[in-house]
């Protein structure tokens, strides 16, 4: 938990959070954003559009009736004829959308027969635009002439045009702080709004400049939500009525809306469903009112304490995110909360009639990631610059230990090239070094980084150390360099001027020349690793080197062989005290009191062991330091020794031989010839001596099957030559021949062939037959018999002898 408190709280971090969100509480409060938010809310309404009701009609004053019924204005009989005919129909409420004036002046009275007729008709209602102070006092006038001899009420049909002109809210109520006219279409459907506030929810709405005038005020803003554009409800123009057109009960129960839609006489707003090309008719926005009362909606607009909640919280909420994702984590990151924070200002409009801007929020997003992202760019780029400076240094100390030995390059060069001198001379011509016969300086133009030549001399320049050198070589012989040759000086040349290239191809660019110089480090690690891979594959012994808790890090294919793996990719990463379990120890090692010398001693130890495969190697275990002293890596080395242990056991089995083989029948004839000194010649002497030569005809058989044993583990004297198998054979089993005759053996040949032509050594395929037979003779019982093959089959010679012994163990075959 502490960990992730540290990574969310730093010091940067709080700063930037801090900024940002006073930043966003300043826009909201100053209201600088208020475009972006009206065109998400005219976005937002779109998708809000829904059919009109179907209790609302309205009789439009268009452009038609105006020509049909002449100038405007129209007298009062026309709205007498037109109420007349709508009370047949019994409608639930006629209002008038623009102003019906009844009363003049205070000493005229009404229209009689106009007056009548709103008397009659049930639920009528006329309209007052209260701009000014002249439209108070008529409002007044008009309101108290309605309340003293009719039924009919008035109500305000005021909207309100924010600061793009553009109509998207109306008030509840309008008027003085002594006297307030509600919305008509409150009026209309009883709802009428009794109780307005008189703080701060108020809003001026016509500053007068005439002083100790009442000033007119709008009560409760709502949005309105728009059902569609204009032409979204029923129209029924106003001559119709009158024509009698209409067909009966048309109007019953229904609100009708009586408006001015010719926009010669009458006034049209832009709306947000239409803009500026195409206003809407005032009656027809009351008309959305009306729908949005019936239909019970109303947007409100969220209150300034809010906005600066939810736009405070999406400004803080990315720095308590950003920890804990990567780069292009954060992009999705910030999609993710664009998209909640629409979401989220949609869904309270669409479900809880509640509009909360969210611009300020989105830009706070935006600004965020921005401000996150320049951050890590900040500190990318100061890692990067401490890890390159570090780097560099370290390779301008290697280039100077390589430049700083220039001579010695060259003086090497005469071991494997046939030059006869070089030297090494400063941009002026002045000597450094040289040796041999060196090419004179001429005033030909020097070539950078690349060789020039005039036959035996070869001439170039290099910049060493930011300084120019002129490096001249020439050649013994007259043809100059071979090709080899001139391809091993163009790479070397390729070598000693990389610095200088990447110097030139740097960029100006700050963030593209780190880029540039990571690319180079990447370019110089990749190289030093297949360096070190093409190193490790090709050394002769098995390598594996482990971290300090056994995880193999590198490894090359040979130790995989070793440990009979398929590859070195299946022993990546796996435990090294499970593989070593593979090796057979000798004596009485230990896999674990080998790792734990190494391993918690830090002692190099070795040790045989053999593998499943039946080869001996040679386990060398190294603990690898670092700079600081402590172990960090092991190193394990396996050589293979089987040849090295093969010639081991050779000369045992040699030593064994001589020491008991020959020793044992010398031993005897030493014995047996102290014995015959001290006899008087007799039979026994005779005999005596006849053992003397069996034992030393025997030591003589022993030292020749040495012999030939030696010379052939040596294979240095073996001639091959065309033979005939088949004589060679019967010469070995003629020898063999008395032998058998001793054990009463029957020696039986079966031989197809009169030659048998083969490449070989006669004398020793003759020994090789000769001790088969023997040795079948040797564990063959008495009176048994021993039979000797040769054939031709799949244009191979056979040789096949078959005895009627025990035979040999298979474990000893």
């Amino acid at each position: 938990m502490r960990s992730i408190w540290n990574r969310v709280v730093r010091t940067e971090n709080v700063f930037l959070a801090a900024l940002l969100v006073t930043t966003t509480l300043l826009l909201v409060h100053q209201g600088w954003l208020w475009r972006l938010d009206q065109f998400i809310y005219d976005a937002q309404l779109k998708i809000w559009q829904h059919p009109p009701s179907d209790d609302i009609v309205i009789i439009t004053i268009d452009e038609t009736s105006f020509d049909i019924l002449g100038n405007w204005p129209w007298p009062s009989s026309y709205y007498t004829s037109l109420l007349s005919q709508l009370a047949q129909d019994n409608p639930r409420a006629v209002s008038f959308y623009f102003p019906l004036s009844l009363a003049y002046t205070v000493t005229q009275k009404p229209d009689t027969k106009l007056f009548e007729v709103l008397t009659s008709v049930k639920n009528t209602a006329l309209s007052v635009q209260l701009e000014s102070y002249a439209d108070i006092l008529a409002a007044g006038e008009l309101s108290d002439y309605l309340s003293s001899y009719s039924i009919a009420t008035t109500g305000h049909i005021n909207v309100v045009q924010d600061q793009g002109g553009v109509v998207r809210s109306a008030h509840l109520a309008v008027g003085t702080p002594s006297r307030i006219w509600n919305n008509l279409n409150l009026q209309i459907t009883g709802q009428a709004y009794e109780n307005p506030v008189t703080g701060s929810d108020h809003v001026k709405l016509q500053p007068l400049k005439t002083l100790n005038k009442p000033q007119v005020f709008g009560y409760d803003r709502i949005l309105i939500p728009f059902a569609g554009p204009p032409g979204h409800f029923q129209h029924i123009p106003f001559y119709k009525i009158l024509s009698g057109e209409t067909f009966p009960g048309q109007f019953n129960n229904k609100y009708v809306l009586i408006g001015i839609t010719d926009t010669r006489i009458g006034k049209s707003y832009p709306t947000p469903n239409n803009g500026f090309f195409n206003p809407m008719p005032l009656v027809e926005i009351n008309a959305n009112i009306l729908d949005s009362i019936l239909n019970n909606i109303f947007i409100q607009p969220a209150t300034h304490s809010w906005n600066l909640a939810f736009s405070g919280i999406f400004a803080l909420l990315p720095f308590f995110i950003y920890p804990f994702f990567t780069p292009r984590g954060n992009v999705v990151t910030t999609l993710i909360l664009i998209a909640i924070t629409l979401a989220i200002s949609l869904i309270l409009i669409l479900y809880f009639h509640l509009w909360l801007p969210p611009t300020a929020a989105l830009l706070a997003v935006v600004l965020s990631f921005l401000l996150w992202s320049s951050r890590r760019l900040a500190n990318a780029v100061h890692s990067l610059n401490t890890e390159l400076t570090e780097l560099n240094i370290k390779k301008a100390d290697f280039e100077t230990a390589i430049f700083s030995r220039l001579d010695s390059v060259f003086s090497f060069l005469k071991n494997i090239m046939p030059i006869a001198g070089w030297q090494i001379l400063d941009g002026d011509g002045r000597f450094i070094a040289g040796e041999g016969n060196p090419p004179e300086l001429s005033n030909k133009q020097f070539i950078r980084n690349r060789w020039s030549d005039d036959g035996i001399d070869y001439w170039t320049s290099l910049t060493i150390n930011q300084a120019e050198n002129r490096i001249g070589l020439r050649w013994s012989n007259s043809r100059g360099p071979s090709a080899a040759e001139k391809d091993y000086l163009d790479r070397l040349l390729n070598q000693l001027s990389d610095k200088l290239e990447t110097d030139e191809h740097n960029s100006h660019e700050v963030v593209q020349n780190l880029i540039l110089q990571v690319q180079e480090a990447i370019i110089n690690l990749r190289n030093t690793h297949k360096f070190l891979d093409d190193s490790l594959a090709h050394m002769a012994d098995g390598v594996l080197v482990t971290s300090k808790t056994g995880n193999i890090l590198l490894l090359n294919n040979r130790a995989a062989t070793y440990l009979q793996a398929d590859n070195k990719e299946e022993l990546a990463g796996k435990d090294i005290s499970q593989l070593l379990n593979r090796l057979t120890l000798e004596g009485n090692a230990k896999i674990n009191d080998l790792l734990s010398e190494s391993f918690l001693k830090d002692c190099p130890v070795s040790t045989h062991a053999s593998n499943e495969a039946g080869q001996d190697l040679l386990l060398q275990v190294t603990p690898l330091s670092r700079s600081n002293g402590n172990t960090e890596e092991v190193i394990f080395n396996l050589s293979d020794i089987s040849h090295l242990k093969s010639v081991e056991r050779a000369r045992n089995e040699t030593l064994s031989f001589v020491s008991h083989d020959l020793r044992s029948p010398l031993v005897s004839i030493l014995a047996l010839l102290e014995l015959a000194k001290n006899r008087e010649p007799s039979e026994e002497i005779q005999i005596l001596h006849k053992r003397i030569e069996e034992y030393t005809q025997l030591t003589i058989n022993l030292a020749e099957q040495f012999t030939q044993l030696a010379r052939v583990e040596s294979d240095a004297s073996i001639k091959f030559e065309t033979i005939d198998l088949v004589s060679t054979a019967i010469n070995a089993h003629e020898q063999a021949w008395v032998q058998a005759q001793a054990k009463d053996i029957h020696m039986v040949r079966e031989i197809d062939l009169d030659h048998a032509w083969v490449r070989g050594d006669s004398g020793l395929l003759e020994r090789a037959v000769t001790n088969l037979l023997n040795n079948a003779i040797k564990y063959s019982a008495k009176g048994s018999t021993v039979s000797m093959e040769i054939f031709c089959k799949n244009d191979h010679i056979w040789c096949c002898v078959e005895d009627e012994g025990y035979g040999i163990p298979e474990n000893e075959l």
